[in-house]
């Protein structure tokens, strides 16, 4: 009865467990193993960068599970490698946080249970336990038979929501396993349940599947053997079934029915030699008939009788041994006389050695050659342990069987033909075993029990093999390995009381006896199925007195041990005659002598399974040997020799005289493809042909391929054939460096193997110098391989979810950027791909983890695997294995184009063998895997033909094989440049003479790249998706960005085999035409009455400069020359953006307009401004003291800059005046004004320059350049850069520099001033907590203190036109407050020397109390 088991899926909705369950991630843990998979520092990205990567994808990740977690990631803004990885794996890990609390949560389902009076033929209802946490759950159904351990979904796409299942269209009397799967989220790993037990479907109708293995061998040219298993599904109680055989020439229909409880095995007799038949089988139960399996035999021809009138009688009388003719006048002829007072037991001959055997009444066993009349005691009674009875001899083994009587229990024993090495057979017999026959032809002993148990016994050659110590002497072949002992016992094959005697047909599969009570001759089937009376056209027979019987050319001769009988056939009838004997002889044992009665056995079948296992230039055969009849004994005779026939089209090779079923060829040429075949013989024929192996030997490399297979405990090294095995790691230091870690993978690089360790780092074994090293960042991986063109080992880590590489030859590691659960990882280096498998699908990339793309992919819960992973590096091409319920299934891809993903070729084949997980390598047109019972298969990659190197019993867990050749180099490349180098930062350019709009993004070429394709991957902006581009330069389109926009590109170089380092630089967009400066705005500077004022014209930059501005065009006209179309025109620097107007008419209207210049151009001009400076209107200049910084600064409030004048140190700064350039009077004569010197010389320091544009408006660099005019007159300009004057005939033009940022104001004092910044402030007088005044030159940042106060000081000002300090002073203890002043003037001094006056000189000062 077939048996299936039954799988419950339960898919747990995600709103529903939020609800109850409540369960939340925690991304702060899943962001500590992101970064602990991530144990490299990274130099863009610290750790905390990292953690806010992961993060954004955990937080998100439910959002992934619409589509994917790097779609995801990629909408959240992460485009480059690490960032997205990072941002995957915080919401792949997430996810699968997620399941594992759920996992806590449920722990383990129990297993549904049958619903009562559910079950039917084809159907059972099934009930389960939901989980309070989970009410919401939907369910899918999986189910497998007894004896299957593949579990099949049912209605995969259909989940139910309840806690219950009717599951249908199942197999009637069928027993069913179910257990439940509870999937937590889509693409993880469902929570499996309990099994439960196994549920047997009813019987229902017909069988529904054919008897299986069924095999039909013919005997001889008349009977065949069919042997066949039960139905699949057999639909109820199997009653019988039935054979039908036809002739396919025509002819009448053979049917017989077998009884379903016997033995499964048929021999159909009387059919016509050298015919061919059509067999079919049926199974039937109670309801009926079921469908039938169909196969065809053809006989064998006739063989010719071998009726040659030759051969004789040998007959045993007391102690003499006579001869008798076939003849029945024939006379007696005495041969041996033993001696009279021993009588003979038994006797057996080996008729081809011409060896006569006895046993005599003495306890001893004798040798006879008659032809010679010498005799020797083979076995003395002190050799053996009984008495000697019957005997029979071994012909084909070269063995002597005997037995041997010990005092009440009767022993089967064996020793060669010299005697030597006696030794049970089968012992403790509580009857006499008489007529002993030993029939090594179909591998059988036989007796004949006259008392317990009475009847005909057999019992299994095989069963004295497995204790032997030698193997047959002469007159045997040696096909039995000489062993005793074990195997099963004798079996009844024919009960009776009254057998008489024994003779073997082998060649017809039978035993001829004798039964007396029935006074007939019984032939007797091989396994006593089949009884039939022999010769019932006799007239008289004569068998009840039998007691010894031969058969010789069809007839039978025997004695009732008084006379001699045989029988002629006259006319259809057989009639009994006895010899004429002489004399009164009492006859004992009979023997027949002639070699037909000893035949050595033909082969009826093939070899099977004929492998070759091809070299460069040798093949290695095995096969096995010829399948016997299932009638056969296992211990049959099957010493065969072979020959072979080998050829490759021009040529065939023989070979003959082989012995084993293993040959080496040799001297066979390089990639030629030979056809072989085998056959077996013997010295009485041939047998028929094997089916032909065909293959190719290898290329002619250098080196011979070689397999290294990895055990529990060691690495074994051997060739492709399986033999020449070595340790190629010393087992104690193997096992030293893996710490009890078992081997899960390994690879080979150049002279070294590479060892996948579990929970450890994988180890890189030189082979050459024996030296271990540990590769970084592998730890705990389950698959790896090698890139031998840059030299790194990526691996599989399916735990962490991650692929990752390390470095060969130095310690760089890091992660491949895909996040996915890979089993196996394989790389094809010559052309920089890589391919791994998930438990359902097949992926590749570039080695640079570009262009991922899906090969093959299986529904999770379409109970397929995806595995079996090998590349063909030479020629692109990948193969795969699907694994289903039908077996496993092999598929290939091959390269659309060098350096492109593959695509399917051809429809997957059915392999012949199962193949492990991640045990499959291609080897010059082969497929070389492992079984999952250890043994390493070899095949054509069409799966024409497969050998096996019969590794199951070292117990292989995992295999490579070495060979250089499957590590390609690039044709024509010495040492291949693959990896992009760093693009020079400064390389990367806008080229001129593009639009703003439209323009050209240049950078210099990487030229290091000797193999494969180089492309550029470039980003713009704030793009998310990069350009790709072969050229090394990028049109570029945006009309979005304003002309001069910053614009941030990075560019680097991209193979398949890795990234180059990523240039980010920013460039601008080309520039255009500025815009009009904006907010014109002038000042008026006359803080004295009657004096000449200034104009300070300011302006902001445009809107869009467009460029980089390279200044200002100041146009400005002076009262009615606006009108009369007359303008000067000012080129001023781009910064500051202000212009000054010095000794002006009051009464005098001046206008303004300015234009900004850039490397384009000169844009348009501004709204023109106009002024008249009759009223004092100054900048807005701040003196600011900040008591709590300890310093003094300025502040430009209409620029918003600020800057320090005055740093007080520790005591700080209390009160502070400025003492002003612009209106210093005339130094007197003999005593110079100290400030008013002081200003005089750093004047023309302090103003800047102004260049005056000419008429053909190109900028001059002379500071009195003259101003081109379009009337007869206009005041003067005075140089910028020499002193003012009071010539209020023609302005002078300054501009000046402002910087430093704005702050707050804590105290502050307004500065009315002509100085158009605080830069014009040359000289201040302050005050600090000590009361202690100090002058301070702004500009050089000398200071010096000039007066320290008795009292308190309360205030400071100044007057900065008469150089006059005034304080306010409190001397306790008086509360009222003096005003001193203190006229600031220097003995001897000029001018020329006041610059740094305070630093050199003591000061002279009057106080001059008010």
């Amino acid at each position: 009865m077939v048996t299936w088991r039954v799988v419950v899926v339960v898919v747990v909705t995600c709103s529903a467990l939020r609800s109850r369950a409540q369960v939340t991630v925690d991304c702060d843990h899943v962001c500590q193993k992101v970064e602990n998979v991530h144990d490299e520092e990274e130099m863009e990205c610290d750790a905390p960068c990292r953690r806010d990567q992961c993060l954004a994808g955990c937080d998100d990740w439910r959002e992934g599970l619409d589509a994917s977690c790097q779609d995801l990631c990629s909408g959240l803004g992460w485009s480059n490698d690490g960032p997205l990885h990072r941002c995957t794996m915080g919401c792949v890990y997430a996810a699968q946080d997620y399941v594992d609390r759920i996992r806590g949560i449920l722990g383990t389902p129990g297993a549904p249970h049958l619903i009562g009076g559910s079950l039917g033929a084809s159907s059972v209802g099934l009930r389960w336990s939901g989980a309070p946490q989970v009410p919401h759950a939907r369910y899918l159904v999986q189910y497998r038979h007894e004896g299957s351990a593949t579990w099949v979904y049912y209605r995969p796409h259909h989940p139910l929501n309840t806690t219950h299942a009717a599951v249908t269209h199942l197999t009637p009397y069928t027993k069913y396993q179910f257990r439940v799967a509870w999937v937590v989220l889509p693409g993880h790993a469902p929570i499996m349940s309990a099994s439960s037990l196994y549920i047997s479907t009813l019987a229902s109708g017909p069988p529904r599947s054919p008897p299986t293995g069924v095999k039909a061998v013919p005997l001889d040219g008349s009977r065949v053997e069919v042997t066949w298993e039960p139905p699949v599904s057999p639909g109820g109680n199997l009653i019988f079934y039935t054979l039908y055989l036809r002739a396919q020439q025509g002819g009448r229909e053979i049917r017989d029915t077998i009884k379903a409880h016997e033995e499964r095995r048929y021999i159909l007799s009387d059919l016509t030699p050298n015919t061919t038949y059509t067999l079919n089988l049926t199974a039937n139960n109670q309801e009926g008939e079921g469908p039938a399996e169909a196969t065809t035999i053809t006989t064998y021809p006739n063989a010719p009788a071998v009726d040659d009138g030759q051969g004789y009688l040998l007959l045993t009388s007391g102690s003499s041994l006579l001869k008798l003719g076939l003849d029945t006048i024939d006379p007696l002829q005495h041969i041996y006389n033993t001696s009279r007072r021993h009588q003979i037991m038994g006797m057996a001959i080996h008729i081809r050695l011409g060896i006569v055997y006895i046993s005599d009444s003495s306890g001893s066993i004798l040798q006879l050659h008659p032809t010679t009349n010498r005799f020797r005691i083979l076995l003395s009674a002190n050799h053996l342990h009984g008495h000697p009875l019957g005997l029979s001899v071994d012909w084909l083994n070269g063995h002597l069987y005997y037995i041997i009587r010990h005092g009440q229990v009767w022993q089967v024993w064996r020793c060669g033909l010299m005697g030597s090495s006696p030794q049970p057979v089968h012992g403790e017999l509580q009857y006499e075993a008489k007529h002993l026959q030993v029939d090594p032809f179909n591998g059988y002993i036989w007796w004949i029990s006259e008392d317990l148990e009475p009847g005909l016994h057999r019992l299994d050659l095989r069963s004295d093999r497995a204790g032997a110590g030698s193997g047959g002497e002469e007159g045997g072949s040696g096909g039995g390995d000489g062993g005793l002992g074990g195997g099963r016992g004798p079996e009844v094959v024919l009960e009776s009381s009254d057998l008489g005697g024994l003779v073997l047909d082998p060649p017809n599969f039978q035993v001829l006896v004798a039964d007396r009570r029935k006074n007939a001759i019984l032939a007797v089937s091989l396994d006593g199925t089949s009884v039939t009376r022999l010769h019932p056209n006799t007239q008289q027979a004569f068998f009840r007195n039998l007691s010894s019987v031969v058969y010789l050319h069809r007839r039978f001769f025997w004695t009732d041990g008084k006379e001699v009988l045989t029988e002629e056939l006259n006319n259809g009838t057989f009639y009994h005659n006895s010899y004429l004997l002489v004399g009164n002889v009492s006859i004992g044992t009979l023997v027949a002598v002639h070699k037909s009665t000893q035949p050595v056995p033909v082969p009826l079948n093939p070899p099977t399974h004929l492998q070759a296992v091809f070299t460069r230039r040798s093949a290695t055969l095995t096969w096995n040997t010829p399948v016997l009849p299932a009638l056969m004994g296992s211990g049959a005779w099957q010493d065969w020799r072979y020959e072979l026939h080998i050829r490759d089209g021009r040529r065939t090779i023989y070979k003959n005289n082989i012995t084993t079923t293993e040959y080496l060829v040799a001297s066979l040429l390089p990639a030629t493809f030979y056809v072989i075949k085998v056959r077996a013989y013997s010295q009485d024929g041939y047998g028929p042909w094997s089916a032909e192996f065909r293959g190719s030997t290898l290329d002619n490399t250098p080196d011979a391929p070689r397999l290294v297979l990895a055990t529990d405990t060691q690495l074994l090294m051997t060739n492709l054939a399986g033999s020449d095995s070595k340790v190629a790691v010393s087992q104690a230091r193997l096992m030293a460096e893996l710490k009890g870690g078992r081997i899960s993978d390994l690879a080979f690089y150049r002279d070294a193997l590479v060892l996948a360790v579990t929970n450890q780092s994988s180890i890189l074994v030189n082979t050459t110098s024996g030296t271990f090293r540990r590769l970084a960042g592998t730890k705990g991986v389950l698959s790896l391989a090698v890139d031998w063109v840059v030299h790194r080992l990526f691996w599989a880590n399916p735990h962490k979810q991650m692929i990752g590489w390390s470095g060969m030859e130095d310690a760089a590691h890091g992660p491949f950027n895909v996040v996915t659960a890979a089993r196996e990882v394989r790389v094809d280096a010559l052309h920089g791909r890589l391919y791994w498998t998930t438990s359902h699908a097949l992926l590749s990339s570039t080695l640079a983890g570009r262009n991922i793309s899906t090969l093959h992919r299986e529904g999770i819960f379409s109970g397929k695997q995806v595995y079996g992973l090998t590349v063909d590096a030479g020629g692109g091409r990948v193969w795969w294995v699907v694994r289903d319920v039908e077996g496993c299934h092999l598929y290939s891809a091959t390269l659309s184009a060098p350096f492109h993903p593959p695509h399917l070729t051809g429809t997957p084949k059915l392999l012949p063998h199962s193949v492990q997980v991640g045990s499959m390598w291609y080897l010059s047109e082969r497929l070389v895997w492992l079984e999952e019972d250890g043994d390493t298969v070899v095949a054509d990659i069409s799966l024409n033909n497969s050998a096996s190197l019969h590794t199951a019993s070292l117990k292989v867990s995992k295999f490579t094989v070495v060979l250089a050749a499957l590590h390609p180099a690039p044709e024509g490349v010495t040492a291949p440049g693959v990896l992009p180098g760093r693009i020079e930062t400064e390389g990367v350019k806008v080229l001129g003479g593009g639009d703003w709009d439209n323009f050209t993004i240049t950078w210099p070429a990487i030229t290091t790249i000797t193999h494969g394709d180089l492309v550029y991957e470039v980003v713009v902006g704030e793009a998310k998706t990069p350009i790709i581009t072969t050229n090394t330069s990028l049109s570029y389109t945006n009309a979005s960005l304003p002309p001069y926009s910053p614009l941030r590109v990075s560019v680097r170089g991209v193979t398949n085999w890795g990234v180059g380092p990523r240039v980010v630089t920013e460039l601008r967009t080309p520039p255009a035409l500025p815009g009009a400066p904006q907010d014109l705005r002038t000042f008026i500077m006359r803080p004295v009455k009657d004096s000449p004022p200034t104009i300070c014209l300011r302006w902001s930059a445009p809107t869009h400069p467009n460029g980089a501005l390279t200044g200002y065009t100041v146009a400005f006209w002076v009262g009615q020359e606006a009108a009369n179309g007359s303008s000067r025109e000012v080129w001023v620097p781009a910064a500051p953006t202000q212009f000054l107007l010095h000794d002006l008419d009051p009464s005098t209207v001046y206008t303004f307009r300015v234009s900004a210049i850039n490397t384009v151009g000169e844009g348009p001009a501004s709204t023109a401004v106009s002024t008249q400076p009759q009223h004092h209107s100054p900048l807005p200049l701040l003196l600011v003291v900040r008591a709590n910084q300890s310093r003094a600064t300025s502040l430009d409030a209409d620029l918003g800059v600020e800057e320090t004048l005055v740093s007080g140190g520790a005591l700080g700064v209390r009160f502070v005046a400025p003492l002003l350039p612009h209106y210093i009077k005339a130094i007197p004569s003999g005593a110079s004004n100290a400030y008013a010197s002081a200003l005089s010389a750093e004047l023309p320091s302090l103003l800047s320059s102004s260049s005056l544009k000419q008429p053909d408006r190109v900028s001059s660099s002379s500071s009195s350049s003259p101003l081109s005019s379009k009337t007869s007159k206009f005041p003067s300009v005075s140089s910028p850069s020499s002193t003012p004057t009071e010539n209020h005939d023609s302005p002078s033009v300054t501009t000046s520099n402002t910087s430093a940022p704005s702050v707050s104001i804590s105290t502050q004092s307004v500065i009315h001033s002509t100085s158009p910044s605080t830069s014009s402030t040359s000289l201040l007088a302050w005050m600090d907590i000590n009361s202690d005044i100090f002058l301070t030159h702004s500009h050089t940042n000398a200071t010096e203190r000039v007066l320290r106060l008795v009292g308190e000081g309360v205030g400071l000002a100044l007057d900065w036109v008469g150089e006059v300090v005034v304080w306010g002073e409190k001397r306790p203890p008086s509360p009222n407050m003096t005003l001193h002043s203190l006229t600031l003037w220097r003995k001897g001094g000029g001018a020329g020397r006041s610059g740094r006056w305070w630093c050199r000189e003591k000061w002279s000062a009057f106080f001059s109390l008010q």
